[in-house]
């Protein structure tokens, strides 16, 4: 596997991730390639070729590692950026892409999606029941990994946990919910995405014993870059094809949950609110994602979300000797919000 994300030209052309990357950090390919060793290891289950296809359904070819590299380049910042990170920070990037996938796993049943990452999903290849015990065998091996962890580290990611299922709850609460707020889908966004990809942040540089202000400064960025990133997705959901996406365009809207871009239409297009039910059809669908284009809620939500990553990089000191380091760390979070450049 390759991470596609590194090798892809940034926006506009010029250097690749990898290139931009490669001199601060130049142990991030390899290190990233143990990450891909590991985790196609720990969805292996001896004796049984079948439970193992299921596992790892989401596992190959992954297109992009956020939050296992989000660890790694956290541990550069916070202990020695030339020399590879211990088997420890590469157990921890590993359980945090284990719990993304059990999550994904666990929002493709509710959600009913029939894909993901450009194949069918797995309760669509194997049913439910089977998708349930799949995303819960992943939540599974994150905390079995995370076991030899200090106490802190080990506190971290278990409140992740608590903040996901809460984050997932509130969504849930105010599915078709027209009369959502933006302080509501925040909180939803908050801790279903943006807790995790902070999570990634301090447990790669609580490991390696960075200094606290460190911890908290990356902490703080991976969570303001977790509310952009989500921001993102969800004005692509808008604007991008089911093909482009790898799942079903517009998911969002038909299943009741109604991001940014909605909200902020229903207040100035009231008219959207007939379009909003339970039986949306395409036609629907459709002239919804054209109302919230000519309200410019759509602009609006793209602006929110740059600032939100405005306020990550501000959480960073780059006056430091590690200033290439967290250069290449705004570089690689930068090029996942290539719609809002």
């Amino acid at each position: 596997m390759t991470n596609a994300l590194l090798e892809s030209p940034p926006q506009g052309g010029g250097r690749s991730m990898t290139e931009l990357c490669i001199d601060a950090l130049p142990c991030l390919t390899s290190d990233i390639e143990r990450v891909q060793r590991r985790l196609t290891a720990t969805c292996t289950i001896p004796g049984r070729p079948d439970l193992t296809e299921i596992i790892a359904h989401l596992v190959d070819d992954v297109p992009k590692l956020v939050r296992p590299t989000l660890t790694l380049m956290a541990a550069y910042i916070g202990a020695d950026p030339t020399r590879p990170v211990t088997d420890e920070v590469i157990d921890a990037a590993v359980a945090g892409e284990h719990v993304h996938i059990g999550t994904m796993v666990h929002d493709d049943v509710m959600d009913e999606a029939d894909s993901r990452r450009g194949r069918p999903s797995v309760h669509m290849r194997w049913g439910n029941t089977m998708a349930i015990l799949s995303g819960d065998y992943h939540l599974s091996t994150a905390a079995d990994l995370s076991y030899s962890f200090a106490r802190e580290p080990r506190r971290v990611l278990a409140k992740t946990l608590l903040a996901l299922s809460s984050g997932q709850m509130t969504e849930t609460a105010d599915l078709f919910d027209r009369g959502r707020t933006v302080e509501r889908y925040l909180e939803a966004i908050t801790g279903k995405t943006a807790t995790l990809l902070s999570t990634a942040c301090r447990v790669g540089s609580i490991l390696v014993g960075a200094p606290d202000s460190i911890v908290a400064a990356l902490g703080t960025f991976g969570l303001e870059f977790g509310i952009a990133f989500q921001i993102h997705d969800d004005v692509l959901d808008l604007v991008r094809s089911s093909e482009e996406l790898g799942k079903p365009a517009g998911n969002d809207m038909r299943e009741g949950v109604y991001t940014l871009p909605t909200i902020l239409t229903i207040s100035r297009r009231p008219q959207i609110r007939e379009l909003l039910t339970r039986d949306m059809s395409s036609a629907d669908l459709t002239a919804a994602r054209e109302l919230i284009v000519q309200s410019g809620a759509l602009a609006d939500a793209i602006e929110y979300g740059r600032d939100r990553f405005r306020r990550a990089i501000d959480a960073l000191d780059s006056s430091t000797d590690r200033a290439p380091h967290i250069g290449a760390l705004i570089d690689f979070a930068s090029g996942m919000l290539f719609e809002f450049s």
